[in-house]
């Protein structure tokens, strides 16, 4: 457990280097976003899924930084077992998607008390907050297997597949005109087959990566 720590603390690193150059410029985005929100209303739950799509990408930087460095080679050095590297690189995840949740649902917040056009849904942080952790739990779900099982550079777009599946989603349901309320009682069952879906992939991602030689 203590080099799982480890190596999740290896993965924040990678996420907190990869990002200097942009840190400001990032943090004035974010404040630029939660005032719109809270000048209109309307823009909010819009920002929030946009910021929440774009910021899954957040995830392939532990990946990116250990294959530009060539810390895999390292890591079949060190008494580390696979499956503590594989249980990281998931805990980073499951980190990253808790922060990317925090950031959507206080964005939706704001909008609920704007100035103009507040949020009168009250019920819309839920809907922001399933929506949040149900992609990045896809994106984990999809990518993972991919990069720790055939490595950064074999699989460079795993991150955009699940981002792809969603507008392909979103498309599908504007041209035929779908009512996406139909899903409602269905949510639970969408919830523990990705939970189940997640579940495996981590087994799976595991399994790979035991097998995959340097």
């Amino acid at each position: 457990m203590r080099n799982v720590a480890k190596l999740v603390v290896l993965d924040m690193g990678a996420l907190y280097s990869g990002t200097h150059k942009y840190r400001w410029w990032s943090y004035l985005v974010a404040f630029l976003i939660v005032l719109i929100a809270f000048l209109n209303g309307d823009a909010a739950t819009p920002l929030a899924g946009a910021i929440t799509g774009t910021s899954v990408g957040i995830l392939m930087m532990p990946f990116a930084s250990v294959d530009r460095h060539g810390l895999e080679q390292l890591y079949t050095m060190l008494p580390i077992r696979r499956r503590e590297i594989v249980a990281s690189h998931y805990l980073f995840g499951l980190l990253v998607m808790l922060m990317i949740d925090l950031y959507a649902a206080f964005i939706v917040a704001v909008g609920m008390i704007a100035r103009f056009n507040p949020i009168h849904d009250y019920h819309a942080i839920i809907w922001m907050l399933f929506f949040a952790t149900g992609l990045v739990l896809l994106q984990m779900t999809l990518s993972f297997p991919l990069m720790i099982g055939l490595g950064f550079q074999r699989a460079p777009l795993a991150a955009y597949l699940p981002i792809g599946i969603v507008l392909l989603a979103v498309f599908i349901e504007a041209g035929l005109d779908l009512d996406l309320a139909v899903l409602r009682p269905w949510l639970t069952a969408f919830s523990i087959l990705l939970i189940v879906a997640f579940a495996f992939s981590w087994w799976l991602s595991t399994y790979l990566y035991k097998r995959r030689e340097f």
